[in-house]
């Protein structure tokens, strides 16, 4: 077993395979890749929501998005038939 598929120290490989795309990827990479565009995505949100509710003082901003984006992670990470089902259903729990 190489060394890229054994855990260690970080958390396991998955998250040093993607440390590592993301420091050695282009932009269009980043675009073309589903999951680490929905990965970007959530971040973006994640601090979005952070900010505003640091700024208003109201701390349930991510209540108002809590229908909605789980649907839209889901149909940005859609590659395949069960990927789609799993996008149709959550998208069905969001309504």
């Amino acid at each position: 077993m190489s060394t890229s598929h054994m855990c260690n120290d970080h958390g396991g490989f998955l998250l040093d395979e993607l440390i590592s795309q993301f420091s050695s990827s282009s932009e269009s990479a980043i675009i073309n890749n589903p999951y680490q565009s929905t990965f970007v995505t959530c971040n973006i949100i994640a601090m979005l929501c952070f900010l505003i509710s640091s700024f208003t003082g109201n701390f349930s901003q991510v209540d108002k998005l809590w229908s909605i984006v789980p649907a839209m992670y889901a149909w940005m990470c859609v590659t395949d038939t069960r990927t789609t089902l799993m996008a149709f259903l959550t998208t069905l729990w969001s309504v």
